[in-house]
């Protein structure tokens, strides 16, 4: 008499079922899972851009030339120079312009902030922007002293 073939799992197919459910967290995008402090594949980055010199001109029209990020307010402590940048850059732009990066923290819903500020006075903006919850984008150099350096790493870890 023959036996009846069971529908038993063998080794290798067990290890590898196994594996495969320990792996699917790496394979899921964030947001499936639930990680609502991330913004999803289909959302837009809302940045401010901090500073409105010459090099922050090139930066916004990069910027307007990304998809997924949408400039929403500009700021500089010198007011003439929102108009001039809109002016220049943003002509058919919506932006709000303020003279106090403090005041466009509390009144705009932004993902992050670009700091096109002059090199002294980066590290204290960046500091403020973390601490406000935001990301920040610098450029080269980032601070002045190692101790504005390693004040802005502390933040960014908290």
């Amino acid at each position: 008499m023959t036996r009846k073939a069971r529908n038993r799992w063998t080794r290798r197919q067990v290890l590898g079922a196994g594996a495969a459910v320990l792996a699917a967290p790496y394979f899921v995008p964030s947001h499936v899972l639930g990680d609502g402090n991330r913004p999803g594949a289909n959302d837009r980055v809302h940045v401010g851009i901090i500073g409105l010199g010459g090099r922050a001109r090139d930066v916004a029209k990069t910027c307007l030339q990304i998809p997924a990020m949408r400039i929403v307010s500009i700021c500089d402590c010198f007011s003439p120079l929102c108009d001039a940048f809109i002016a220049a850059v943003g002509k058919d732009q919506k932006w709000s312009a303020y003279d106090n990066f403090h005041e466009m923290f509390e009144k705009e819903n932004l993902d992050g902030v670009m700091v096109e500020t002059t090199t002294h006075a980066r590290a204290w903006i960046v500091i403020q922007a973390m601490q406000a919850g935001l990301d920040a984008y610098i450029e080269k150099p980032m601070c002045l002293t190692i101790t504005e350096g390693r004040s802005m790493v502390d933040a960014a870890r908290r």
